[in-house]
């Protein structure tokens, strides 16, 4: 008996809460929205301001919309500056940047390339090599900033041939 009258009052509960709700779920006067993921929440209360959009807090995957990157949890934009591998005999490098007033947030790298970077404020080390002995294209690395910010300066660069031998004077640009 004690079982029956704990579901009855569950149920009362539970129709009283669902009642009192009515709008709570999402009823939007016939009309439907996309209510998918995290980037419809709003940013710390902020109605203008919703999770993904510029200016606004990063989704909770760390994401952002279209072209706009994560940065230190508010999403922005990027400029981007391509850095070229000038030695035609290059196979392999290692690049040094050292960056001004922004931080380097990402990079990508032109097909063809593996490549990877490592950043320890305000050095940022790239190690990228082809994937079949050809030369690097232009534009090999498309190094990316928070727009506004300065691009970051080569400080280092050295190369090695298809069979590992490093390379006198090897040259990069970063534009």
């Amino acid at each position: 008996m004690k079982v029956y009258r704990f579901f009855g009052v569950l149920s009362v509960c539970a129709l009283v809460f669902f009642s009192a709700c009515k709008g709570c779920r999402g009823d939007n006067n016939g009309t439907t929205s996309d209510m998918s993921g995290m980037a419809d929440m709003v940013d710390g209360g902020d109605m203008g301001c919703v999770a993904g959009m510029a200016g606004c807090a990063c989704t909770m995957e760390n994401t952002c919309e279209g072209d706009l990157m994560c940065v230190d949890g508010k999403c922005t934009g990027v400029e981007t500056s391509g850095l070229t591998i000038n030695t035609a005999e290059a196979r392999a490098c290692e690049i040094m940047l050292e960056e001004k007033d922004g931080q380097v947030v990402g990079a990508t790298y032109a097909e063809g390339v593996k490549g990877a970077f490592r950043r320890k404020s305000p050095r940022v080390a790239f190690a990228i090599s082809m994937t079949e002995d050809s030369a690097f294209p232009a534009s090999t690395v498309q190094v990316q900033v928070p727009t506004g910010s300065e691009a970051p300066e080569i400080k280092s660069v050295s190369c090695f041939d298809a069979e590992g031998k490093e390379l006198a004077d090897s040259q990069a640009t970063l534009q």
